[in-house]
């Protein structure tokens, strides 16, 4: 897509939508990704938006999850961009990504959930990155404004850059919404691997969150709520 509208959505604005299991695969998964979807603002201003799931009105069910070993991206000068952006109404249990999934604007969001969602898990095998395009922009790879993410797991790149670097801008991951506790794992890889990493700040809400980190690296600041 070029402009504002995105490459791809999922939902309608006067029905559910149910999408069941793709059959011939291993994951049992609805909803499969293994090419390209790329929103491409172009002009300054314009947003920039890859995959849209819910968010018009009628509920989106996605059988057992979805898969991303293909690329979502999205790109905008000067606006924001969302490459994979969840909506209020649409359930998905888990996010498995083990290809890319990536946004670069002004305000960058690699995965955004908003409130009045449902994700309960995300593995990264993958590259999830945000890039900022101005030291005053921000960026976040993954983002749960809906409280429901109880798990994180990642062995492969989460990265939030380009915000200045003492800005409180470069979020890896922001669960702060959750009040029941979240579990993120950083997980060990096999010899020849590249280590995983998290490059960017992480923010943990008032439940009682773990934190477990058994290889790889961890740069920037990580802070728990009150539990």
């Amino acid at each position: 897509s070029y402009g504002a509208a995105p490459a791809m959505v999922i939902g309608a604005t006067d029905r559910d939508i149910a999408i069941g299991e793709v059959a011939a695969s291993g994951s049992k998964f609805g909803l499969i990704i293994d090419g390209t979807i790329s929103g491409n603002g172009v002009y300054t201003g314009v947003n920039g938006n890859g995959l849209v799931i819910g968010g018009r009105g009628g509920d989106v069910t996605i059988a057992n999850g979805m898969g991303v070993a293909g690329k979502i991206t999205a790109s905008s000068s000067g606006g924001t961009a969302t490459a994979l952006r969840i909506g209020e109404g649409a359930t998905i249990p888990e996010v498995r990504v083990s290809g890319t999934i990536g946004a670069e604007g002004a305000t960058a969001t690699a995965i955004r959930i908003d409130a009045g969602s449902s994700v309960d898990t995300i593995r990264n095998s993958g590259t999830l990155g945000a890039k900022a395009t101005s030291s005053a922009g921000s960026a976040t790879a993954i983002v749960d404004a809906s409280g429901n993410v109880t798990q994180i797991e990642n062995s492969g790149a989460i990265s939030a850059t380009g915000a200045a670097a003492d800005s409180n801008r470069n979020v890896a991951i922001d669960v702060s919404a959750n009040t029941s506790g979240v579990t993120l794992r950083q997980t060990e890889v096999a010899a020849g691997i590249t280590a995983p990493s998290i490059a960017g700040d992480v923010r943990f809400g008032s439940g009682n969150d773990v934190f477990e980190i058994a290889d790889g690296s961890v740069a920037g600041k990580v802070s728990f709520g009150a539990g």
